[in-house]
């Protein structure tokens, strides 16, 4: 995600009761860690200068998108409060 964009989605994680946020620095990058609805750990990272576009068509203004997944290791518990959170991050 953009550089500078942790507080909105910190703010939106919040509002939708995600729990055990916490914000950390792993090999130089900003990341705010946090349990999706269902107990899974994210993390979401800023990146500076990344060439990828955010999705324009979403609820996510253009500044805070998310730009794509680097990396993903998933095991799923609930398949529906998983795909509840992927579309509220757009």
């Amino acid at each position: 995600m953009p550089e500078g964009s942790l507080g909105f989605w910190r703010y939106g994680l919040e509002r939708v009761g995600a729990e055990d946020m916490a914000l950390d620095d792993r090999s130089g990058e900003k990341r705010l860690r946090f349990l999706g609805p269902d107990g899974d750990s994210f993390a979401l990272a800023e990146v500076t200068d990344d060439p990828g576009a955010p999705y324009a068509d979403g609820p996510v203004p253009a500044e805070a998108g998310i730009h794509g997944f680097r990396g993903v290791t998933m095991q799923v518990r609930d398949d529906a409060a998983t795909a509840k959170l992927l579309r509220l991050m757009g």
